[in-house]
């Protein structure tokens, strides 16, 4: 092997014997001369990094003078370390790409809406860097559901969470399995899709994890606060109704000491049940916030959106980031 840095001085050098990073393995690296050397990784910042070569040596130096494929390596390296330290995967599964949607397919469950197979979509955000935590939002449709993402536009920075439609087993609306003591099954059947979401990104931030819907969505998910689904109340930690809410007991057990955010419209075709649900959910003992549009309907429209926003930026993520 030719002696790496014969006649040339590296930027900085250190002849100390610290140990190799906890994983680091023997690799050749060249430089941008086309010079080789045979060494293992001691550390690496993501500018400098410190080698020590085969004869015990230690150089460190910025990594431009390696080839790119060495720097491709040395950040595959350190992502790689940084995942074990936080007890995740070296690496996920080739389909989550930043900026990219991914459609994931249960042929194993029921059909879902309009008797299609069950699906949903997750949206990976531009900025998704594995293994850096990545916040998550799950949403729930109004009326028979969708799996699609769009539904959630505007709720949250796409650049930045990783968004999932979850959708609801064919046949009754959650209001209605609700009526008929039928909604744990609409749980059962997103918690498989869910956990599979889970697998599929194992960076999902334990600080930032919402859930919530509109209409049925809200239905939806005020039936797992009431009834304390288990992968729900105990995996999320922030909860937005919007136009619903209704459960089995109307207790809202799971509520307590949880973000819930409930918007309403004024005008909505069903401001009296709003106005009686009001009550009960403020007596769940969450962190509850209410607000309604005064010239607003049943639907989620744009200024809704926007004050969904708000809260999840204003409240939630301040709240949630520094909590321990």
């Amino acid at each position: 092997m030719n002696p790496w840095f014969r006649g040339i001085t590296p930027l900085l050098l250190t002849l100390s014997f610290c140990p190799p990073l906890s994983g680091a393995e023997t690799h050749t690296f060249t430089d941008t001369q086309g010079r080789e050397i045979v060494a293992e990784v001691l550390s690496y910042d993501g500018t400098l990094v410190k080698l020590r070569r085969n004869d015990g040596r230690v150089f460190t130096f910025e990594k431009s003078l390696l080839s790119p494929a060495d720097q491709d390596y040395l950040t595959a390296l350190q992502k790689s370390l940084a995942a074990k330290a936080a007890g995740l995967p070296a690496t996920i599964d080739p389909r989550v790409q930043a900026g990219k949607n991914v459609i994931i397919e249960f042929p194993e469950l029921p059909k879902m809406h309009d008797g299609q197979t069950a699906a949903c979509e997750i949206h990976i955000p531009k900025n998704f860097n594995y293994p850096k935590p990545v916040p998550l939002l799950v949403w729930f449709g109004g009326g028979s559901g969708s799996h699609r993402v769009d539904g959630a536009k505007g709720l949250v920075d796409f650049d930045e969470f990783v968004v999932v439609a979850l959708p609801y087993p064919n046949g009754k609306f959650p209001r209605i399995a609700v009526n008929d003591g039928d909604i744990d099954r609409h749980w059962k059947f997103q918690r498989a899709m869910l956990e599979k979401v889970i697998a599929l990104i194992p960076n999902l931030d334990r600080k930032i994890r919402i859930v919530g819907g509109t209409s049925s969505g809200a239905h939806n998910t005020g039936s797992g606060l009431d009834q304390r689904w288990s992968g729900f109340t105990d995996y999320f930690n922030a909860f937005v109704l919007h136009e619903g809410g209704s459960s089995p007991s109307n207790q809202f057990q799971g509520a307590k000491g949880k973000l819930v955010y409930v918007l309403w419209g004024e005008k909505s075709t069903a401001r009296e049940w709003q106005e009686w649900f009001n009550p009960h959910i403020e007596r769940s003992g969450a962190k509850l916030t209410i607000e309604s549009l005064p010239e607003a309907g049943h639907g989620l429209t744009g200024e809704g959106r926007a004050l969904i926003r708000k809260w999840i930026e204003s409240v939630v993520i301040p709240k949630l980031q520094t909590k321990a």
